[in-house]
């Protein structure tokens, strides 16, 4: 049975990513479409994805620039015995350093004091059971009746001779219905 490794794991109610390819197919300001996989993903953390317009920078998130701060700072010219103590050393450094400093941005509060005075509510518990990543395809059935998913070459009902399916991969299940033709 899977199971969380910390119970204070929260999920955003609401993601502003950039217009990324890979996520999405194509950027609308009123109707956005998203990727299958990554619209399955956020309806399973039940997050909405709200892509920034295009060519708008003030859109986005202001901390996307500081990220590599992070990571230099908190560890850098440091050894670490194992994965988890750079982590826990990470997670301290967070908390205890870069939480508590004045930022700018934030008209001189603590980046920890906005978040837990404004931020904290906004965010929702994690779902029990994991995401199971699917991978979508739309193959062509051919005159034999099979339709190649992956490396994997599958057999379909007759009737679908000549059309396109939407099929969905998992690493333990193949499921697929019919394109709008």
């Amino acid at each position: 049975m899977w199971r969380r490794s910390r119970s204070s794991a929260v999920v955003p109610r609401r993601l502003v990513p950039d217009n990324l390819r890979t996520g999405v197919d194509k950027p609308d300001l009123y109707d956005p479409k998203i990727n299958r996989s990554y619209a399955e993903l956020a309806e399973h953390y039940e997050t909405l994805v709200d892509p920034a317009r295009v060519r708008k920078p003030r859109d986005k998130a202001q901390v996307s620039g500081r990220c590599p701060t992070c990571g230099t700072r908190s560890g850098g010219g440091r050894q670490f015995t194992s994965e988890q103590h750079m982590q826990s050393a990470a997670r301290a450094w967070c908390a205890e350093v870069a939480g508590q400093r004045p930022c700018r941005p934030l008209e001189g509060a603590s980046p920890m004091s906005v978040f837990t005075a404004v931020e904290a509510a906004a965010l929702g518990a994690l779902p029990v059971r994991p995401f199971v990543l699917a991978t979508w395809s739309t193959p062509r059935v051919g005159p034999d009746i099979h339709a190649k998913v992956g490396k994997t070459i599958y057999s379909v009902p007759w009737r679908l001779i000549g059309q396109q399916v939407d099929a969905r991969e998992t690493w333990t299940a193949v499921s697929s219905s019919t394109k709008d033709s």
